[in-house]
C-alpha cells in the first residue's frame, strides 16, 4: 500500500497478513514466470452516472423567493441536476441518498481575494503541492468552496486549478492571477503581462499604493499599459488600492476589479458612477485592516473553537507574546490602518446602498496572522456590522461573487451548477455568525473531510482510539467519503487503514453501523462504472477493498444473513465484470488497483459459510471473464491476488473438483487460424500468469487438505499442457 507519511508506518499494516507474498511463493514464481508486458489501450466506455439525492434540506434562497423548507437536491456527476420541493423531484432508482436532517443549505461560499501558499504556519513562501492542497482544504472545511487568489501563485496553484473540473473533489476550487505585475515602465509592463498571460490566469493583478507613503506607486502610464495589454489578451485586471483618487484613475483606465476598500476618504458620486458604468466589483477586505492592529492584545476569537479547529498553534502562541503585542500597539502603521478601517466600513455601506456589486474577500493568506477560512467568517460579520443585511453579505459571498468572476457554475444551487454547498445547523439569515455552524461541506457532490490529516495522524499515534469529542458514526461517514479521495494518504493510509482498524482489528463498530457501511460501500461500487482514466475508480475500487473487511469479519463473527451475503456476492461479481478501469498504480494518486481489490473481496467471500457449492463456479467464471475482457497485460500483482481468491475455493470442505477441472479446461487458448492480436496476446498472458500464480499459492499452502492436493495436481497438469 502507498506510504505517504511515516506516521502510518507503525500503525499496523492495512492489508491482511496473507496478502503478503511468501518467500516460497516468490521462489516458485521466479522459477515459473517469464513475464512480458504488452500494453493495448481500450476504447472509452459510456460511463454510468454518479447520482446522489440530498433530501430533507431547508434550502436558503438569496433572491426574492422564500426558502424551500423540504427541498431535494438531485446531483448527477458532481453537478446539480434538479432542485426543488420533495414532491417535484423524482429520485432515480439506485441513487445514493443523503438525509440532511432538516438543516439549512447554502451555496458554497466564495472569497474573491485571498493568497494561496504564501505561508505555511509562521514560515513564508511555501509554494508546494502539499501546502497548496492543505490550504485549499482549510478553506473547504470552513465552507469556502471557491477562492480567487490574487497574486504570487506558483506552479502548484495552477496544477490545483487544472484538476478541479473532475469529481470527486475534496478541497476548494481555486482561480488565480499568477505573478503580480510590478514593472516600472509601459514596455516592461506589456512584456510582463504577456509572460503571465501565457500561463492562462483568470485575472491580472496590479498594486497602486504607496503603503502609507513608504514606497513608490505604479505610475498611471504603467497601469494603463497593463490594462490595455491584458484586455488585448482577453484578461481582466484587478487592482490593489488605498486612495480614492487612485481608484478613480484606475476606473477611467478601464480596471475590472477594485480589490480593497477605499480607505483615505469617503467615496463620492463620481466614484460610484465610474463603478456602475462598467459594473466593476468592489471587494472591501475589512479583515485586512483588522489584522494590522487586532493583535495588540489577545483577541477574543483565540478562544473560539471554530477558530482553533484550523489555526496553527505556533502562530497563535507567537501572537500572544507580550513583546510582540506591545510592538503592534505602538506601531504607527497599525494605528493608521485602524483609523482607515472606520473609513472602509463607512464606504462599504455607501457602496452597498448605491447598488454597487460588492463581493466578499479578505486578503487572507499573505501573512500567517490573516487566518485563511476563519477570516472569511469574520469578514462577513464585519460587513453586517458595517450596515449590510445578512442576505446582502451572503449574496456577496455566493451569487454576486460568481457574477463578478464571470463564473456560471458556482455560487448558486441551480441545475447545471457544480454541487458545491454548505449545510448549516442554524439559519445565517437570522444571524450571520450562523455561517460558523457548519454540519458538512460538499464540493461537486463530494463531502469534504471534516478533519485534516493531523487529526487522523494523531488518531493513528494513539493506537486508533476514537478521538475525544467525536462520534463514531460521523467519523465513519467521513472516512467513507475519503475512500474516493485522489490523495493517497487520505484514501489509503487514513481512510482504509482506520476503517480496517475499527471494523476488524478493534471491532468497535456495532452491527447496525456495519450494515450501514455494507449498504454505503456496495453503492460505492456503482458510481461512474464504465469510466476509464478518471478518479471515480478510486471510490469503486476502495469500496470493494473495504467490503473485504466486512467479509473477513463475517467469516469470524457470523453476522451476515444469507440474503445479505448473496447480495454482496452478486454486487462483487457485477463490479468485477463491469469495471473498465484496470490501472494498477498512478504516480500521483497511488494505488487504484480495481482488479486486485475486487480479488481480495472475492477471496474472503469464497471462504464464507454462506457460499453454495454451485456458486464456486460463478466466482471462477467471473475471474475468467475479467481476464478475457482486459486488453492489456496486468503487471501490478493482480494475478496473485486473483489466485488467492481461487485458493479460497480450493480449500473449502465442499470443493467442487469437477467444476474446478472444467474451469481449468476453459482457460485453454482458443484455436486460431490467424496470428493473435495484441489484445489476444495480452489475454493469453494474463491467463498464463493466473495459472502459474494459482499453482504457486496452492503449492505454498501448508495445510494438509485433500482438496488442495487435488487442486495442485489439476493445476500442474494444466500447466504442463502445450
Amino acid at each position: 500500500m502507498w506510504r505517504a507519511s511515516s506516521a502510518w508506518h507503525s500503525s499496523g499494516c492495512s492489508r491482511f497478513p496473507e496478502d503478503t507474498m511468501t518467500g516460497r511463493t516468490r521462489l516458485l514464481l521466479v522459477v515459473l514466470l517469464a513475464l512480458g508486458a504488452t500494453g493495448v489501450s481500450t476504447a472509452a466506455q459510456t460511463p454510468t452516472d454518479i447520482v446522489t439525492v440530498f433530501s430533507n434540506a431547508r434550502l436558503i434562497q438569496l433572491g426574492a423567493t422564500p426558502a424551500v423548507s423540504d427541498a431535494v437536491i438531485l446531483v448527477r456527476n458532481g453537478r446539480v441536476a434538479a432542485v426543488g420541493p420533495v414532491a417535484s423531484i423524482a429520485a432515480p432508482a439506485g441513487a445514493r441518498r443523503v438525509d440532511l436532517g432538516g438543516r439549512f443549505v447554502l451555496p458554497g461560499l466564495m472569497s474573491t481575494h485571498v493568497h494561496i501558499s504564501d505561508v505555511a504556519g509562521p514560515e513564508a513562501r511555501a509554494y508546494t503541492d502539499e501546502n497548496t492542497r492543505r490550504q485549499l482544504g482549510v478553506f473547504a472545511r470552513y465552507g469556502i468552496t471557491s477562492v480567487l487568489s490574487l497574486g504570487g501563485e506558483q506552479a502548484p496553484a495552477f496544477t490545483a486549478r487544472q484538476g478541479q473540473a473532475s469529481v470527486p473533489l475534496d478541497r476548494s476550487r481555486i482561480f488565480l492571477s499568477g505573478e503580480i505585475i510590478t514593472a516600472a515602465t509601459p514596455d516592461a509592463a506589456r512584456e510582463q503581462v504577456a509572460r503571465v498571460a501565457a500561463l492562462k490566469p483568470d485575472m491580472i493583478k496590479i498594486r497602486v499604493d504607496d503603503n502609507l507613503g513608504t514606497s513608490r506607486k505604479m505610475p498611471p502610464e504603467v497601469f494603463q499599459a497593463v490594462i490595455d495589454e491584458a484586455h488585448k489578451l482577453g484578461l481582466r485586471v484587478s487592482a490593489h488600492i488605498f486612495y480614492l483618487d487612485d481608484a478613480k484613475a484606475l476606473l477611467r483606465a478601464g480596471v475590472d476589479m477594485i480589490a480593497h476598500s477605499v480607505r483615505d476618504k469617503d467615496i463620492d458620486a463620481e466614484f460610484i458612477g465610474l463603478m456602475k458604468a462598467a459594473n466593476v466589483p468592489y471587494c472591501p477586505t475589512l479583515t485586512r485592516e483588522l489584522s494590522t492592529f487586532v493583535y495588540e492584545s489577545t483577541p477574543a476569537f483565540f478562544e473560539e473553537p471554530f477558530f482553533l479547529a484550523e489555526a496553527d498553534p505556533a502562530m497563535v502562541t507567537r501572537l500572544k507574546e507580550p513583546a510582540r503585542q506591545r510592538v503592534m500597539e505602538q506601531s504607527k502603521s497599525a494605528q493608521a490602518y485602524k483609523a482607515a478601517l472606520v473609513v472602509a466600513e463607512r464606504n462599504l455601506k455607501a457602496a452597498a446602498d448605491a447598488g454597487l456589486l460588492v463581493v466578499m474577500g479578505t486578503d487572507s493568506g499573505p501573512f500567517p496572522e490573516r487566518f485563511q477560512g476563519y477570516f472569511e467568517h469574520v469578514e462577513m460579520a464585519m460587513m453586517v456590522a458595517a450596515g449590510l443585511t445578512p442576505a446582502q453579505v451572503l449574496r456577496s459571498a455566493t451569487s454576486d461573487a460568481a457574477r463578478a468572476l464571470r463564473l456560471s457554475d458556482v455560487g448558486t444551487i441551480t441545475p447545471g451548477a457544480w454541487a458545491d454547498f454548505v449545510v448549516l445547523d442554524r439559519n445565517p439569515l437570522e444571524d450571520i455568525r450562523n455561517t460558523r455552524a457548519i454540519a458538512s461541506v460538499w464540493i461537486a457532490g463530494n463531502q469534504v473531510p471534516g478533519h485534516d490529516k493531523a487529526f487522523w495522524r494523531q488518531s493513528a499515534t494513539d493506537k486508533f482510539a476514537v478521538p475525544a469529542g467525536t462520534t463514531l458514526p460521523v467519523l465513519l461517514g467521513e472516512l467513507t467519503e475519503m475512500l474516493g479521495s485522489p490523495d493517497p494518504e487520505l484514501r489509503d493510509d487514513i481512510a482504509y487503514t482506520t476503517l480496517t482498524q475499527w471494523v476488524y482489528r478493534q471491532r468497535i463498530v456495532p452491527i447496525d453501523e456495519r450494515r450501514r457501511l455494507l449498504r454505503e460501500w456496495t453503492m460505492g461500487l456503482r458510481g461512474g462504472i464504465g469510466e476509464q482514466g478518471t478518479p471515480t475508480v478510486l471510490r469503486r475500487s476502495f469500496s470493494a477493498l473495504s467490503l473485504g473487511v466486512l467479509a473477513i469479519l463475517d467469516n469470524e463473527a457470523l453476522d451476515l444473513e444469507r440474503d445479505e451475503f448473496d447480495r454482496l456476492l452478486a454486487a462483487a461479481l457485477e463490479y468485477l465484470r463491469n469495471e473498465k478501469d484496470v490501472r494498477g498504480f498512478d504516480a500521483t494518486m497511488g494505488w487504484l488497483h480495481s482488479v486486485a481489490h475486487t480479488a481480495d473481496l472475492l477471496k474472503f467471500l469464497a471462504r464464507s459459510r454462506h457460499l453454495r457449492a454451485e456458486r464456486q463456479g460463478m466466482i471462477l467464471s467471473a475471474i475468467t471473464g475479467k481476464l478475457r475482457a482486459v486488453e492489456t497485460v496486468l503487471v501490478d500483482g493482480e494475478d496473485e491476488r486473483l489466485a488467492r481468491a481461487v485458493l479460497s475455493i480450493t480449500a473449502r470442505p465442499d470443493f467442487d473438483e469437477a467444476a474446478f477441472a472444467a474451469w481449468l479446461k476453459g482457460l485453454s487458448p482458443p484455436a486460431r487460424t490467424t496470428p493473435p492480436s495484441a489484445a489476444e496476446r495480452a489475454t493469453d498472458q494474463n491467463v498464463r500468469h493466473l495459472l502459474v500464480s494459482t499453482f504457486a499459492v496452492v503449492s505454498a499452502d501448508t495445510r494438509e487438505l485433500p482438496s488442495l492436493t487435488r487442486a495442485r495436481a489439476l493445476l500442474l497438469a494444466r500447466l504442463q499442457e502445450r
